[in-house]
């Protein structure tokens, strides 16, 4: 502390103002050590030149720099003030929150049991499909580390994924198909049948029968239908025809099938020999007279009707058979007959002479007119066709389009199609419960992997994939690490290939875990998180991962771990290399098969993959690794929820909430991926058996990802006439999008005038503020004081809804700059 020697200002210049006193408050992001600066330093060493103390230097009496007395102390000053900063710097270090080095992060955490966070891999579902040629093989065995790579856009590089689960595959499971027919249907009410073929020469106008087994075997049964046809549509690419008619059926029994009813086409049209007879009253008297009618009273024709029972056409008819249907029609009547005898007669009557076709029917004739009724007749037995199943698929049971043999329970199915109601792409891994058989059809009911809102496909693109395994990123190397020396404590081997290590989603504390494999003399040691307190027989090590991605094993000293064997090249390591975001490859982007056995064709993954994150950042550590000595891997309070959830892989933000149902207190999470991503299911499921398993497993806990919600702002600015406008409001618009970003706010944090004011006024050039509107995306545009993201409420959790994220909307800026 500078000391005053006197009072009145006369000796300015003769106090020492280091060392300077140390004064720094909790909270601080950056501590202050050093004692002096270079003019403190230079200037205590020239008031010290007047210390009467100092006698032997009461003669030098000059203060010029060019003095080689005053030049040895600025040298010393210097000196001091170069001592003095990297002091400083290395008193920083020595505290997690003002460290600046990842070195000094790193060994601080270790200190409390964190280790930084590695990162964790992608995972997704891959489909198999075999090769279907004759021949190839009819099943393949998909082994563990089957490799399959991304096929990479312009600025992407390729991601290689390996399955981490054995299947086994068979040709009939490739592309499983649900029902997309049911066998030939007809009953009451049907306005349309399939016919099977497209060449069945049916036009609108034309006639159908419908003639039942019970018509077929008794001639008095009413139990058939005629209709006329109304419209006509071929479907080539099914192999079916539709055909219409007007009023529904409504004398077969409900339901028909193929079995107890026939459909006919009634190829020809005809009439009743007579029809075309002259009128009787037009004939000659004589004529009339010739056939009885001397009184001139007959109104028509002697015997103008049907006779004998028979029915006589007015021509010939030569595709007529026995055994064929005829349907006889006039105004408001239809009768069916079968013909019993088909022949051909020559006939003169009603001033008529022709050769044709007399039909003998199964039964008696009703009273017909001759010119007004009409013969369908010709028929031709029309096959059904199967009857499409157009309905959506749902629930969690689909009967399968045939019967699959082998499928099992526990068994993967990753269902592939488009939304039934919305039409975007939708799939779905499930696992089947259980298989049946009905009607030479196999039934699956299975139970979907990830909790979510029920599925609806439309049925007619669905692909159930049936050769499913799960596969995660990251491409397996073995390697030599080198030899073993038993002379040699904490002996250290670095892993070759970078990025060195994948790590996998755990239900561990921290949600990762480890792929690599350490072998010495062919005999596995195992990875420890440190060697502190540890036997010194036990076969472990522990890794550590450098800034470069390079990680280093470190084994014992024979104290604490035990030291490796002598031995040449003796120490070999596995473990697959593949880390973070880049994995986050899209749905149908890994196709290229690097592992191919016999019979394997190509692979898929419809489903996206998922769950990556990307090692922890210099940042997030400082942050995370007082959740170590926080909750001591102990999950209690609400905080430690929070804690716990924050420092788990995968999860990048994390706000917890007590619930309420009544009876039972519970915890909603609302969490948040890396760069604002939605979390998976699958990854919500696993943090909650982790959090289980660290805490009390009876306190219901439920995990949803935040709602995303978006602000625009629109106004003017003054900028100073000295700034260059563009860069200033180049300026202005990031700080506007840093500050108002994912990573820098908080769920339920309000969105403040003042604050986007203050922010905006304080980018150097910016001399006045005048913002016009501040509101929601999707609400009214105008100016309100305070934008407000929704919180959770402690309430029922089955109602209790996320937490919102309020940020800036990406879209066009409305910010203009004042004249």
């Amino acid at each position: 502390m500078a000391t005053k020697l006197t009072d009145c200002g006369c000796c300015e210049g003769i106090t020492a103002l280091v060392p300077e006193l140390l004064r720094n408050r909790p909270g601080l992001s950056q501590v202050s050590y050093r004692v002096g600066t270079h003019g403190d330093f230079l200037a205590s060493a020239l008031a010290a030149l007047s210390d009467p103390s100092f006698s032997a230097l009461r003669s030098l009496t000059t203060r010029d720099s060019d003095d080689l007395t005053i030049a040895l102390l600025d040298g010393w000053a210097t000196l001091a003030d170069v001592l003095t900063f990297y002091q400083e710097r290395i008193a920083n270090e020595l505290w997690l929150r003002t460290a600046t080095e990842r070195d000094s992060v790193l060994r601080l955490a270790q200190l409390i049991g964190y280790r930084l966070k590695a990162g964790v891999a992608a995972e997704t579902p891959l489909a198999f499909l075999l090769d279907e040629t004759p021949g190839a093989p009819t099943g393949v065995t998909v082994k563990i580390g089957t490799k399959v790579q991304s096929v990479p856009d312009a600025d992407e590089t390729p991601q290689t994924f390996e399955t981490i689960e054995e299947i086994a595959a068979r040709v009939e499971w490739n592309a499983l198909k649900p029902q997309l027919t049911a066998p030939p249907l007809l009953g009451n009410g049907a306005k349309q049948v399939y016919l099977k073929g497209v060449e069945t020469k049916l036009q609108p106008g034309d006639a159908l029968v419908f003639v039942s087994s019970a018509r077929e075997s008794d001639k008095n049964s009413t139990v058939w239908e005629f209709r006329i046809l109304q419209s006509v549509a071929a479907y080539p690419e099914k192999n079916y025809t539709v055909v219409t008619w007007k009023d529904a059926l409504s004398k077969l029994p409900t339901p028909l099938n193929a079995a107890s009813v026939k459909v006919f086409a009634l190829r020809q049209r005809a009439a009743f020999f007579g029809n075309n007879a002259p009128a009787w009253l037009t004939m000659p008297f004589s004529v009339r007279e010739a056939y009885g009618d001397t009184d001139h009273n007959f109104t028509n024709w002697p015997d103008f009707r049907v006779q004998n029972n028979e029915i006589d056409l007015d021509a010939v008819y030569p595709k007529v058979t026995v055994d064929s249907w005829v349907v006889l029609t006039k105004p408001l009547y239809v009768q069916l007959h079968k013909a019993v005898s088909v022949t051909s007669v020559s006939r003169a009557e009603f001033a008529l002479s022709a050769k044709i076709t007399r039909i003998t029917p199964d039964r008696d004739l009703a009273l017909l007119p001759l010119r007004s009724t009409t013969a369908y007749l010709q028929s031709e037995q029309l096959t059904l066709a199967d009857v499409p199943v157009t309905t959506l698929v749902s629930g969690n049971s689909v009967t399968l389009n045939s019967k699959v043999d082998g499928l099992t329970e526990g068994r993967l199915l990753l269902f592939s199609g488009v939304n039934g109601i919305t039409g975007s792409p939708l799939s779905e891994l499930v696992e089947i419960t259980k298989v049946e058989v009905a009607a030479g059809l196999t039934k699956v009911t299975f139970a979907a992997l990830v909790p979510s809102s029920p599925k609806i496909y439309r049925r007619d693109n669905l692909i159930i994939y049936g050769n499913v395994a799960p596969a995660t990123h990251g491409e397996t190397v073995s390697e030599v690490l080198g030899s073993g020396d038993g002379a040699q404590a904490n002996q250290t081997f670095k892993l070759k290939q970078a990025p060195a290590l994948t790590y996998t989603r755990s239900t561990d504390p921290g949600g990762a875990a480890s792929t690599l494999q350490v072998r010495v003399n062919d005999l596995l040691w195992h990875e420890v998180p440190t060697l502190f307190e540890r036997g010194p027989r036990e076969r472990i090590f522990t890794t550590e991962l450098a800034d470069d991605g390079k990680v280093t094993v470190r084994f014992g000293d024979g104290e604490r771990g035990a030291r490796l064997p002598s031995g040449a090249q003796n120490v070999k390591a596995t473990y697959r290399r593949g880390i973070g975001l880049e994995g986050l490859v899209r749905a149908g982007q890994l196709s290229t098969l690097l592992t191919r056995p016999p019979g394997l064709k190509s692979a898929i993954n419809p489903i996206a993959a998922e769950g990556a994150d990307e090692p922890e950042s210099f940042d997030n550590a400082q942050e995370n690794a007082p959740f170590t000595v926080l909750t001591l891997e102990r999950v209690v309070s609400l905080q430690d929820y929070e804690d716990f959830s924050r420092s788990y892989a995968g999860i990048a933000k994390t706000l917890a909430t007590w619930t309420w149902d009544g009876r039972t207190r519970g915890v909603f999470l609302t969490v948040a991926g890396p760069l604002g991503d939605a979390v998976s299911a699958s990854l919500a499921d696993d943090l909650i058996t982790a959090i289980h398993d660290a805490g009390d497993p009876f306190v219901p806990v439920r995990v949803a990802s935040y709602k995303e919600a978006l602000f625009k702002v629109a106004g003017k600015i003054k900028v100073d006439p000295d700034y260059e406008t563009e860069r200033v409001l180049s300026a202005a618009l990031d700080a506007l999008r840093e500050q108002f970003s994912f990573a820098n706010r908080q769920f339920g944090q309000p969105v403040v005038l003042s604050e986007v004011i203050a922010l905006l006024q304080s980018i150097a050039g910016v001399v006045a503020v005048d913002l016009d509107k501040l509101y929601r995306t999707g609400s009214a545009a105008k100016l309100e004081a305070r934008l407000e993201a929704d919180l959770p409420n402690g309430g029922d959790p089955a109602s209790l809804g996320a937490a919102e994220l309020l940020t800036l909307d990406p879209a066009a800026f409305e910010l203009e700059v004042m004249p």
